[in-house]
């Protein structure tokens, strides 16, 4: 703080009282903490997020630098959506030094395995293998029902059952993604003649 008079050049006299000039200097918000997301496509609208402490707001940008104003980075369909995130003093209007980059990532799911056929068998022959395929990189889950419960066999496309019965299979991708229905695969085991 200083404090300033008026003064007039030729008689060099002061003003009868000083004026009080204060400069602050304010403390820059920290950077604010990203709350990235990263899943799996599901049709519905995800919006990323970042958090500034306390008495502070967070500021979107399209930039790590320059840039422009923008929104919390948000999509619905697979792809990658990105915006950089500062904190800003509500009081100073001061913003963090720099920014932090949230990113939304929605992984596109795996198309539905394709069955390589039901089984029959006559019953005291050996059980057959049941297979599927799926897209490139993908692997398959087994189930004994058509959705939720526990899986059979992981990480398999072909699964040999113990009884017949009717299996039910899901792509998985190597997000961890998984196709949205799952394939019925049946082995038929029917009993000998007497």
């Amino acid at each position: 703080s200083v404090y300033a008079t008026a003064l007039m050049p030729l008689n060099l006299r002061q003003s009868a009282t000083r004026t009080l000039v204060t400069l602050t200097i304010s403390d820059l918000p920290s950077l604010p903490v990203a709350g990235n997301l990263n899943l799996c496509y599901d049709g519905n609208v995800h919006t990323g997020s970042a958090t500034a402490g306390t008495g502070e707001e967070v500021v979107w940008y399209t930039a790590s630098t320059g840039g422009t104003l923008t929104v919390a980075p948000s999509g619905s369909s697979p792809g990658t959506y990105a915006a950089w995130a500062a904190a800003r003093n509500s009081t100073t209007g001061c913003e963090s030094s720099s920014r932090i980059e949230v990113t939304v990532v929605i992984h596109a799911i795996p198309a539905v395995p394709v069955s390589q056929g039901d089984k029959i068998i006559c019953s005291g022959q050996a059980i057959p293998a049941l297979s599927v395929t799926v897209g490139s990189g993908e692997t398959a889950d087994w189930y004994n029902v058509p959705a939720g419960g526990t899986a059979v066999a992981l990480n398999t496309l072909i699964y040999v059952p113990t009884a017949e019965g009717t299996f039910y299979v899901e792509a998985r991708s190597s997000n961890n993604c998984v196709s949205s229905t799952r394939t019925a695969v049946k082995l038929t085991i029917n009993p000998l003649p007497t």
